[in-house]
């Protein structure tokens, strides 16, 4: 139990705050997914890559903004937070809702 509150401290450390996702761009910006979506995981990256942005598969320090489902692995929250700590990255989490609410708003600018 010890383990899983230090993962979910370390998980909203990295939550993207609202400003943040108001000002994500995109286009240039790689995204992970890991863990159950509400929606098709391939709908989901096709999203990301029809608006310029890039899907990785690992974590790595290439990586900007990981969304994270339910049933997410432990051990890719602990490589984030070892690249943010270790090598000064930024590596920012957005919940299956922030991911949704970025989606929606690039929609709408589409209409």
């Amino acid at each position: 139990m010890k383990i899983q509150n230090y993962n979910l401290d370390i998980i909203s450390e990295y939550y993207i705050s609202k400003k943040e996702l108001e000002d994500l761009q995109i286009e240039g910006s790689a995204f992970l997914f890991t863990g159950e979506l509400t929606e098709d995981r391939e709908d989901c990256k096709d999203f990301i890559v029809g608006y310029g942005g890039l899907i990785k598969s690992t974590i790595t320090s290439k990586v900007d903004y990981v969304v994270v489902g339910a049933e997410y692995g432990w051990s890719k929250i602990q490589k984030i937070h070892l690249l943010n700590s270790e090598r000064n990255l930024r590596i920012r989490l957005l919940s299956n809702a922030d991911f949704l609410r970025l989606k929606e708003r690039y929609e709408k600018l589409n209409f």
